[in-house]
């Protein structure tokens, strides 16, 4: 009984190891695969490249990794930053400027 249940074991390793070997290979769909890159903002994309850096720090990534992916994150910020403009976080700063002198002329004609 025990060489039965031994042959079955050894059959059923060495099944599990062949069978990929025959199989036909499968390929991926790649055209359904998304790329989450499109929904970062610019905070996430530095964050991002700040543990690129951490973990090629502590070789975790090969050098060629983490060019390829630095390169790569570095663009993206680069595209976000020309989309959002120079000022567009709020008023610019001559607007800012303005706003004060507006201010300090009224404080000066009321007195």
């Amino acid at each position: 009984m025990a060489y039965i249940a031994s042959i079955l074991i050894i059959a059923l390793c060495l099944y599990f190891i062949l069978v990929p070997f025959f199989l036909t290979n499968k390929k991926l769909d790649t055209v359904s695969i998304e790329d989450d890159t499109d929904q970062l903002t610019i905070e996430e994309v530095y964050a991002t490249l700040n543990e690129l850096e951490m973990e090629y720090n502590m070789k975790k990534l090969t050098d060629h990794e983490y060019k390829t992916l630095k390169k790569k994150y570095q663009r993206l910020a680069a595209k976000m930053m020309k989309e959002e403009g120079p000022f567009s976080q709020g008023p610019s700063a001559n607007d800012e400027i303005e706003q004060e002198i507006e201010e300090l002329k009224k404080i000066r004609e009321g007195k």
